[in-house]
């Protein structure tokens, strides 16, 4: 079984997204786990794995850029490059470091 954490700062922001949007908020923060908070290229057949309909993955990932959750490298009609921003893991080593200085 797979868990997924969720940010606190993810679950405010997205509290007025659409169904679609937050299935693929989901899937993000998931790929982003497996690609060790790396910048990944998304892939639609990870994404219908997940649940996440094809034709609603632009317009999910273009809300999810305006609510500043990610950032997306455009490739022309190639996948897009995806960097999540304010990630779990991320979040957890800012707080470490916080407390060290």
């Amino acid at each position: 079984m797979e868990f997924t954490m969720v940010p606190e700062i993810w679950l405010k922001r997205l509290r007025d997204a659409s169904h679609a949007t937050f299935r693929l908020a989901i899937a993000l923060l998931r790929l982003n786990s497996r690609n060790a908070n790396h910048a990944f290229r998304l892939t639609n057949p990870p994404l219908e794995d997940m649940g996440v309909a094809t034709g609603s993955k632009w317009r999910g990932l273009m809300e999810l850029e305006g609510l500043g959750l990610i950032t997306i490298e455009r490739h022309g009609f190639k996948s897009p490059t995806v960097k999540v921003l304010h990630a779990p893991n991320r979040l957890l080593r800012e707080k470490v470091q916080k407390k060290d200085t």
